[in-house]
């Protein structure tokens, strides 16, 4: 993948980590299963790890989806810097 296409990811993870209606559907299914898992009896304790690897994936999820951005973030500033290099160099600066 070419720092562009790496730039444009990092976008459209950050957009989509800021939309309101993905933060909204991201925090209440974490609250659901939170949820879940306090009101599961003490001796469940199949279903309360099935909640907890939920939780988990959920994370997960999220942090891929962060590291994509971070990435994006990064190749944005590789490019502004690539920019830079080449106004000095038509000005003849070096």
């Amino acid at each position: 993948m070419n720092v562009y296409e790496e730039d444009s990811r990092g976008r459209q993870a950050t957009e989509l980590l800021e939309n309101a209606m993905f933060r909204e559907a991201v925090d209440t299914l974490r609250q659901s299963l939170v949820d879940k898992w306090l009101s599961s009896p003490v001796r469940d304790i199949e279903g309360q790890h099935e909640l907890r690897l939920m939780t988990k994936l959920l994370g997960d999820i999220e942090m891929y989806i962060a590291n994509i951005a971070k990435t994006g973030k990064m190749a944005a500033i590789q490019l502004e810097q690539e920019q830079k290099v080449e106004k000095l160099k038509r000005f003849g600066i070096r």
